[in-house]
């Protein structure tokens, strides 16, 4: 018999722009897996650690986030961050099952400066030197955000293979009842009817206007490739579907 809090039973890693949100819905449609505490996708929990020093107390802290069973959370930010992966073993009464979807690393890269300039209202208002330094910042992070391979590995070092599912988002856009019906019988549950299918997530960025320079994504291209390469090999993923990036990679 379990005594004290179970800890989430899975958890969602990222990558940031690849369809996270809409996952994360679906996934909990199923009435027996359900978010941690406030209902929250995001609990950012392990942010502070950053700066504060680990202990049980807190492990035992963010275990009790989850009180029901196939209680979990999906928090893109940690796959960037894989030091997380330690922390989140330690909380973990039993361990966790991680999900991470990965993306068209262009198209994800893309998505990605579409919403850190929806967010913070672009820079066309702001003097030269600031513009360049916004873009700048954003642009670090969206190329950090495809690197795939490595930041997979470091998670898979804590976890095991067997402890994940990498899931391409493009795989998910074309039949997302197998991918989250694939998902549920991992977690050891029946399938039941998806709902709101199609629904757009209130994250998506396909309105917003802006695309990277040619020169900008072959620099992108040649800076992530290896890590792209990585991804594919380790977890056999399907790159005929990742269409921009073969495009792209292909003339770099």
């Amino acid at each position: 018999m379990e005594h004290g809090p179970v800890g989430p039973t899975w958890v969602g890693i990222g990558a940031q722009r690849s369809g996270t949100t809409w996952f994360t819905r679906l996934l909990t449609s199923h009435p027996m897996v359900t978010l941690g505490r406030g209902g929250r996708k995001e609990q950012h929990w392990f942010n502070r650690f950053a700066v504060e020093p680990w202990s049980d107390a807190a492990g035992t802290e963010y275990a009790a986030l989850f009180g029901a069973a196939n209680g979990g959370e999906c928090t893109p930010a940690y796959m960037r961050l894989p030091w997380i992966a330690g922390l989140l073993q330690r909380a973990c009464p039993r361990p966790p099952l991680i999900i991470a979807l990965v993306r068209d690393p262009i198209e994800r890269f893309a998505s990605s400066m579409r919403w850190q300039m929806a967010l913070h209202g672009g820079w066309d208002d702001e003097p030269p030197l600031r513009q360049s330094t916004l873009a700048t910042q954003w642009l670090e992070q969206a190329t950090l955000g495809s690197m795939y391979g490595p930041q997979l590995a470091a998670w898979r070092d804590v976890f095991g293979a067997e402890g994940m599912m990498v899931v391409q988002y493009e795989h998910l856009r074309a039949d997302p009842e197998r991918v989250v019906h694939a998902c549920w019988r991992r977690l050891g549950l029946g399938p039941v009817q998806l709902a709101n299918v199609t629904t757009p997530s209130r994250t998506a960025t396909r309105r917003r206007a802006w695309a990277p320079s040619a020169d900008i994504t072959a620099s992108v291209v040649a800076h992530v490739r290896d890590a792209v390469d990585q991804a594919i090999v380790d977890w056999d993923l399907d790159p005929s579907v990742w269409t921009t990036w073969a495009r792209v990679a292909s003339r770099t």
